[in-house]
């Protein structure tokens, strides 16, 4: 054997980790590991359980919210799928209550917050009509045009083009508007959008 090499250190048996001489060596080591396993286990109840009655709070929040004070509380306090219905619902009741520059703004920070959410296409579409309701009918196209480009296979996409259809015609874009019918009669065929744009298309070309 070499004098860099070294003999190969046996691994203590069995015997000899329970021997009195190992335990009093090692014993402070082994309650200081399972001290730290503990806390660890500990910890991770902990933040599971906290999660769990976070979320029980904003659902049970949510489900008792029937005033704009309230909705406004849970999409304050709460986070994650709570909070993100209590905007769509706050914007909701604001536009019932004509608040609509509100409500707008409430779609608005629901966009921003929840970009990914399944219903981000809803949202973007009811700013259309609030646009429209306030009579910016370009604003309203502008937002339209988003939803069908940045949603392409949302359950509202349809009535966003037949949207941007009836502006276009309203506006004298009579060419555009029949291109975007045909579009939703072709995409969309043996739907309601399809029946819809064929009698749009029927009106324009009388």
């Amino acid at each position: 054997m070499s004098e860099n090499e070294r003999p190969a250190v046996e691994p203590a048996s069995i015997d000899q980790a329970l021997a009195p001489d190992w335990w009093e060596t090692h014993r402070h080591k082994v309650y200081i590991a399972l001290a730290v396993a503990i806390l660890a286990i500990l910890a991770i109840g902990a933040f599971a359980w906290t999660q769990q009655k976070k979320r029980l709070e904003a659902r049970n929040a949510l489900a008792n919210a029937t005033t704009i004070e309230e909705l406004q509380a849970v999409a304050a306090n709460h986070e994650g799928p709570p909070a993100a219905a209590a905007l769509i619902l706050l914007a909701e009741d604001q536009t019932e209550a004509g608040e609509l520059d509100t409500a707008f703004a409430t779609y608005t920070r629901f966009l921003e917050t929840y970009p990914d959410h399944p219903l981000a296409a809803a949202a973007m579409t009811a700013q259309g009509s609030l646009q429209e309701m306030q009579g910016n009918n370009e604003e309203a196209l502008a937002l339209y045009q988003q939803v069908t480009t940045l949603y392409p296979s949302a359950y509202v996409t349809p009535f966003a083009m037949l949207n941007q259809a009836r502006i276009d015609r309203a506006m004298g874009r009579n060419e555009e508007s029949q291109t975007l019918l045909q579009t939703i009669i072709t995409q969309y065929p043996a739907s309601g959008f399809a029946t819809e744009a064929q009698a749009m298309l029927d009106i324009q070309v009388q």
